[in-house]
């Protein structure tokens, strides 16, 4: 994104417009990310905060399940050191149990 971009998107943000400004700071966030590589993790993030029904990926178990809980709050949220925690800890998991939490324990 050239410098001329930056300055025209950052221009907007300082209008008085709720809506401008909103839509501003996710074009930002968004350029950000696609710029760093990630366009791919963020478009399944949103999938998953949007859809109740959307399956984990096996490598994104963790933003799946943050995405849902942002969306509501009822759903838990946990990290790929609870995951791992459960799987060393909980002699009943079966082995696709296992595997999965494996899988999303992967940094």
């Amino acid at each position: 994104m050239g410098r001329w971009k930056l300055k025209i998107i950052l221009s907007k943000c300082k209008s008085n417009n709720r809506l401008q400004i909103d839509a501003a700071k996710r074009r930002i966030a968004e350029a950000l990310l696609w710029k760093m590589g990630k366009w791919n993790i963020y478009k399944d993030f949103v999938n998953n905060y949007n859809s109740s029904d959307s399956l984990a990926k096996k490598t994104d178990v963790v933003f799946a399940a943050f995405a849902k809980h942002l969306r509501d709050s009822a759903n838990p949220v946990y990290d790929q050191h609870a995951l791992r925690a459960m799987w060393a800890i909980n002699a009943n998991l079966v082995s696709q149990e296992k595997e999965q939490c494996k899988a999303a324990a992967k940094p």
